[in-house]
């Protein structure tokens, strides 16, 4: 499938006792309402931390060199959602509904952050299983990622934040150079370019328009004393 979509919109919701702590400005103060109020705090706890983790885990799997960009509820009636825009929702089935109103005719990955609590009719997948769709609309794939042993004398990259645009494109995002390959980088930028290595950026190197860095593994080796 072609890469339309070249951006990750996730859509968030906030949990009963993000909402509690608004409202009376602390956890402490939060737990006590619901106390006083013959409630159970713990499962206000307890889907807080789920809704947190699933999250957390949803994030991790949506490492797939796409933009992402991630706002609350609350941030959808005046967002503008555009053609190349996949949507993901985190949380329960209205808000799903919520989205739909405003995101067209783009797709939607709709995530069920607590299975144990919601049906999620409207909620196929979970937060480790909502990989494979959105990598299938991507034009990705969601296989494994490379496994490199302290012998292997391959260098794997990655492109930070790639951004299609009129002029350029997004068809390398990583990869891994092998003995005796090399990745070449054009720079484009007027002024204020630099290239660097291992986030030294007082070791950079100015990296105006015109200049073309080869990159590959050196030959030489870290000799690294274990214990």
């Amino acid at each position: 499938m072609a890469a339309t979509y070249d951006k990750l919109v996730v859509v968030t919701r906030k949990t009963r006792l993000q909402q509690l702590v608004e409202r009376f400005n602390s956890k402490g103060q939060a737990r006590f309402y619901i106390e006083h109020a013959g409630g159970d705090f713990a499962d206000y706890a307890a889907e807080d931390d789920n809704y947190a983790r699933s999250l957390d885990t949803l994030h991790k799997a949506l490492d797939l060199g796409v933009r992402v960009q991630t706002f609350e509820r609350a941030i959808v009636p005046t967002f503008l959602f555009a053609p190349s825009d996949l949507v993901v929702t985190v949380g329960q089935d209205g808000l799903v509904a919520n989205v739909a109103k405003y995101a067209g005719a783009q797709p939607i990955v709709a995530v069920n952050p607590d299975p144990a609590r919601f049906d999620g009719v409207l909620l196929p997948f979970r937060a480790d299983g909502a990989r494979a769709a959105v990598a299938a609309f991507t034009g990705g794939t969601a296989g494994t990622p490379p496994a490199l042993t302290w012998e292997d004398p391959r260098l794997c990259f990655v492109v930070r934040e790639p951004f299609a645009s009129k002029q350029s494109g997004i068809r390398v995002t990583a990869g891994v150079i092998g003995p005796g390959q090399s990745l070449t980088i054009e720079s484009h930028m007027p002024q204020g370019g630099v290239i660097f290595s291992d986030g030294v950026e007082a070791d950079a190197l100015a990296f105006d328009s015109g200049a073309v860095a080869t990159i590959g593994a050196a030959a030489q080796r870290t000799r690294l004393v274990a214990a």
